[in-house]
């Protein structure tokens, strides 16, 4: 995987090529994109909560976290047997969907 850092550079890099018509502009653009894209979801790798956090999100026992995910409406990732983390963004689309049936 390129680091966001190293597709930077390569823009940096290529902005001359570009100006003089050696490399399509679409090629860079496509390189922005890519660095986007790298740069969400480094950010989605980090937003994951354990399941107290979860519980204190949603003002709720750690068990009723568990039996929320045994059930399938929140994902939880087994990292070992007793490091289990849940995505952000999982709580907030459970939250979404819960607002959505009231």
């Amino acid at each position: 995987m390129i680091q966001p850092k190293t597709i930077e550079t390569i823009i940096k890099v290529a902005q001359p090529l570009i100006e003089c018509s050696a490399i399509p502009s679409e090629e860079i653009q496509q390189l922005k994109e890519r660095q986007n894209h790298v740069a969400k979801n480094d950010y989605e790798i980090l937003a994951l909560k354990t399941i107290e956090e979860a519980a204190r999100i949603l003002r709720t026992t750690p068990k009723s976290i568990h039996e929320l995910a045994k059930a399938g409406e929140i994902e939880k990732i087994h990292f070992s047997r007793k490091k289990v983390l849940i995505p952000e963004a999982n709580i907030a689309s459970y939250i979404e969907r819960y607002r959505n049936k009231s």
